[in-house]
């Protein structure tokens, strides 16, 4: 009887801390790779994909959103184009990431419906392979902007869009 009472209370234990576990704090300079989806009415359309360890970024296009100046190849399932990062321009965006908190925004910010708006996934992979996911539903975090400019600046492309909050 006090047996079973001592495994009872230990998987109670378990369980109640299961949800006490800390998240892995992460600084910028962990991060490997960085994929940017934004979704318009529901249709996937474009994918950015940073890999910081290679010094490469891909855009992905859906063939019917496809830029008209695109020079990158085309295939069945879309047209894609990686270009490199340079040295400095991935430590300016890493030291943006750290200044701007980018690694502290919450998993899921969410507003009001909109009927036209984008939806936007990021998801932050780690050397350690954990990741972050972070999901925008019309609602966005206080330095979005900053971090809209940190990925102009680092690409000289419009990863994220502005929403003007200063």
């Amino acid at each position: 009887m006090k047996r079973n009472l001592a495994i009872i209370l230990a998987i109670c234990l378990l369980l109640a801390c299961a949800g006490c576990a800390k998240k892995v704090k992460h600084a910028a300079g962990d991060i490997q790779k960085i994929e940017v989806r934004p979704v318009a009415h529901g249709d996937e359309s474009r994918v950015f994909t940073f890999d910081f360890d290679a010094g490469l970024w891909t855009e992905w296009y859906a063939l019917e959103v496809m830029p008209f100046d695109f020079a990158g190849s085309i295939g069945e399932n879309g047209a894609w184009q990686t270009h490199e990062m340079s040295e400095k321009r991935i430590a300016d965006f890493l030291a943006a990431a750290e200044e701007t908190g980018f690694l502290d925004w919450d998993e899921t910010y969410a507003g009001g419906s909109v009927m036209d708006g984008t939806v936007w996934e990021l998801v932050i992979t780690f050397a350690d392979s954990l990741t972050q996911d972070i999901y925008c539903f019309h609602a966005y975090p206080l330095t979005w902007d900053d971090m809209a400019a940190a990925f102009y600046n680092l690409t000289k492309t419009q990863i994220l869009e502005p929403i003007g909050r200063k």
